[in-house]
């Protein structure tokens, strides 16, 4: 199945919509100290280890959070799925970025 990595989830957004797509996997929980560029970049780039080409990314963190997901993919991928959200449509919709 396929899964979507959450950037970052501060409890104060509902991803169940987001669920959809595939099964969650949170990178980031709770409170996060944009400080501490280092932490932050080895906790992405952790979770992010098994991304696949059928993933998705759900950018929502802080900038320095959302520069380290796209930074720490994995460098094999050829594209990226990033999972976008239409407030008009109150819906999830997919763009897909090619990777150098």
């Amino acid at each position: 199945m396929t899964r979507v990595f959450v950037v970052h989830d501060t409890g104060q957004y509902n991803f169940a919509k987001a669920a959809q797509f595939g099964d969650l996997v949170v990178c980031a929980v709770g409170k996060v100290n944009v400080h501490s560029p280092d932490t932050i970049r080895l906790a992405i780039r952790n979770a992010l280890s098994g991304f696949k080409e059928a993933d998705f990314l759900l950018l929502v963190g802080t900038v320095v959070q959302v520069f380290f997901a796209g930074l720490c993919l994995p460098s094999n991928l050829s594209k990226a799925q990033l999972l976008l959200w239409d407030v008009k449509r109150m819906e999830y919709f997919v763009r897909v970025i090619d990777l150098p």
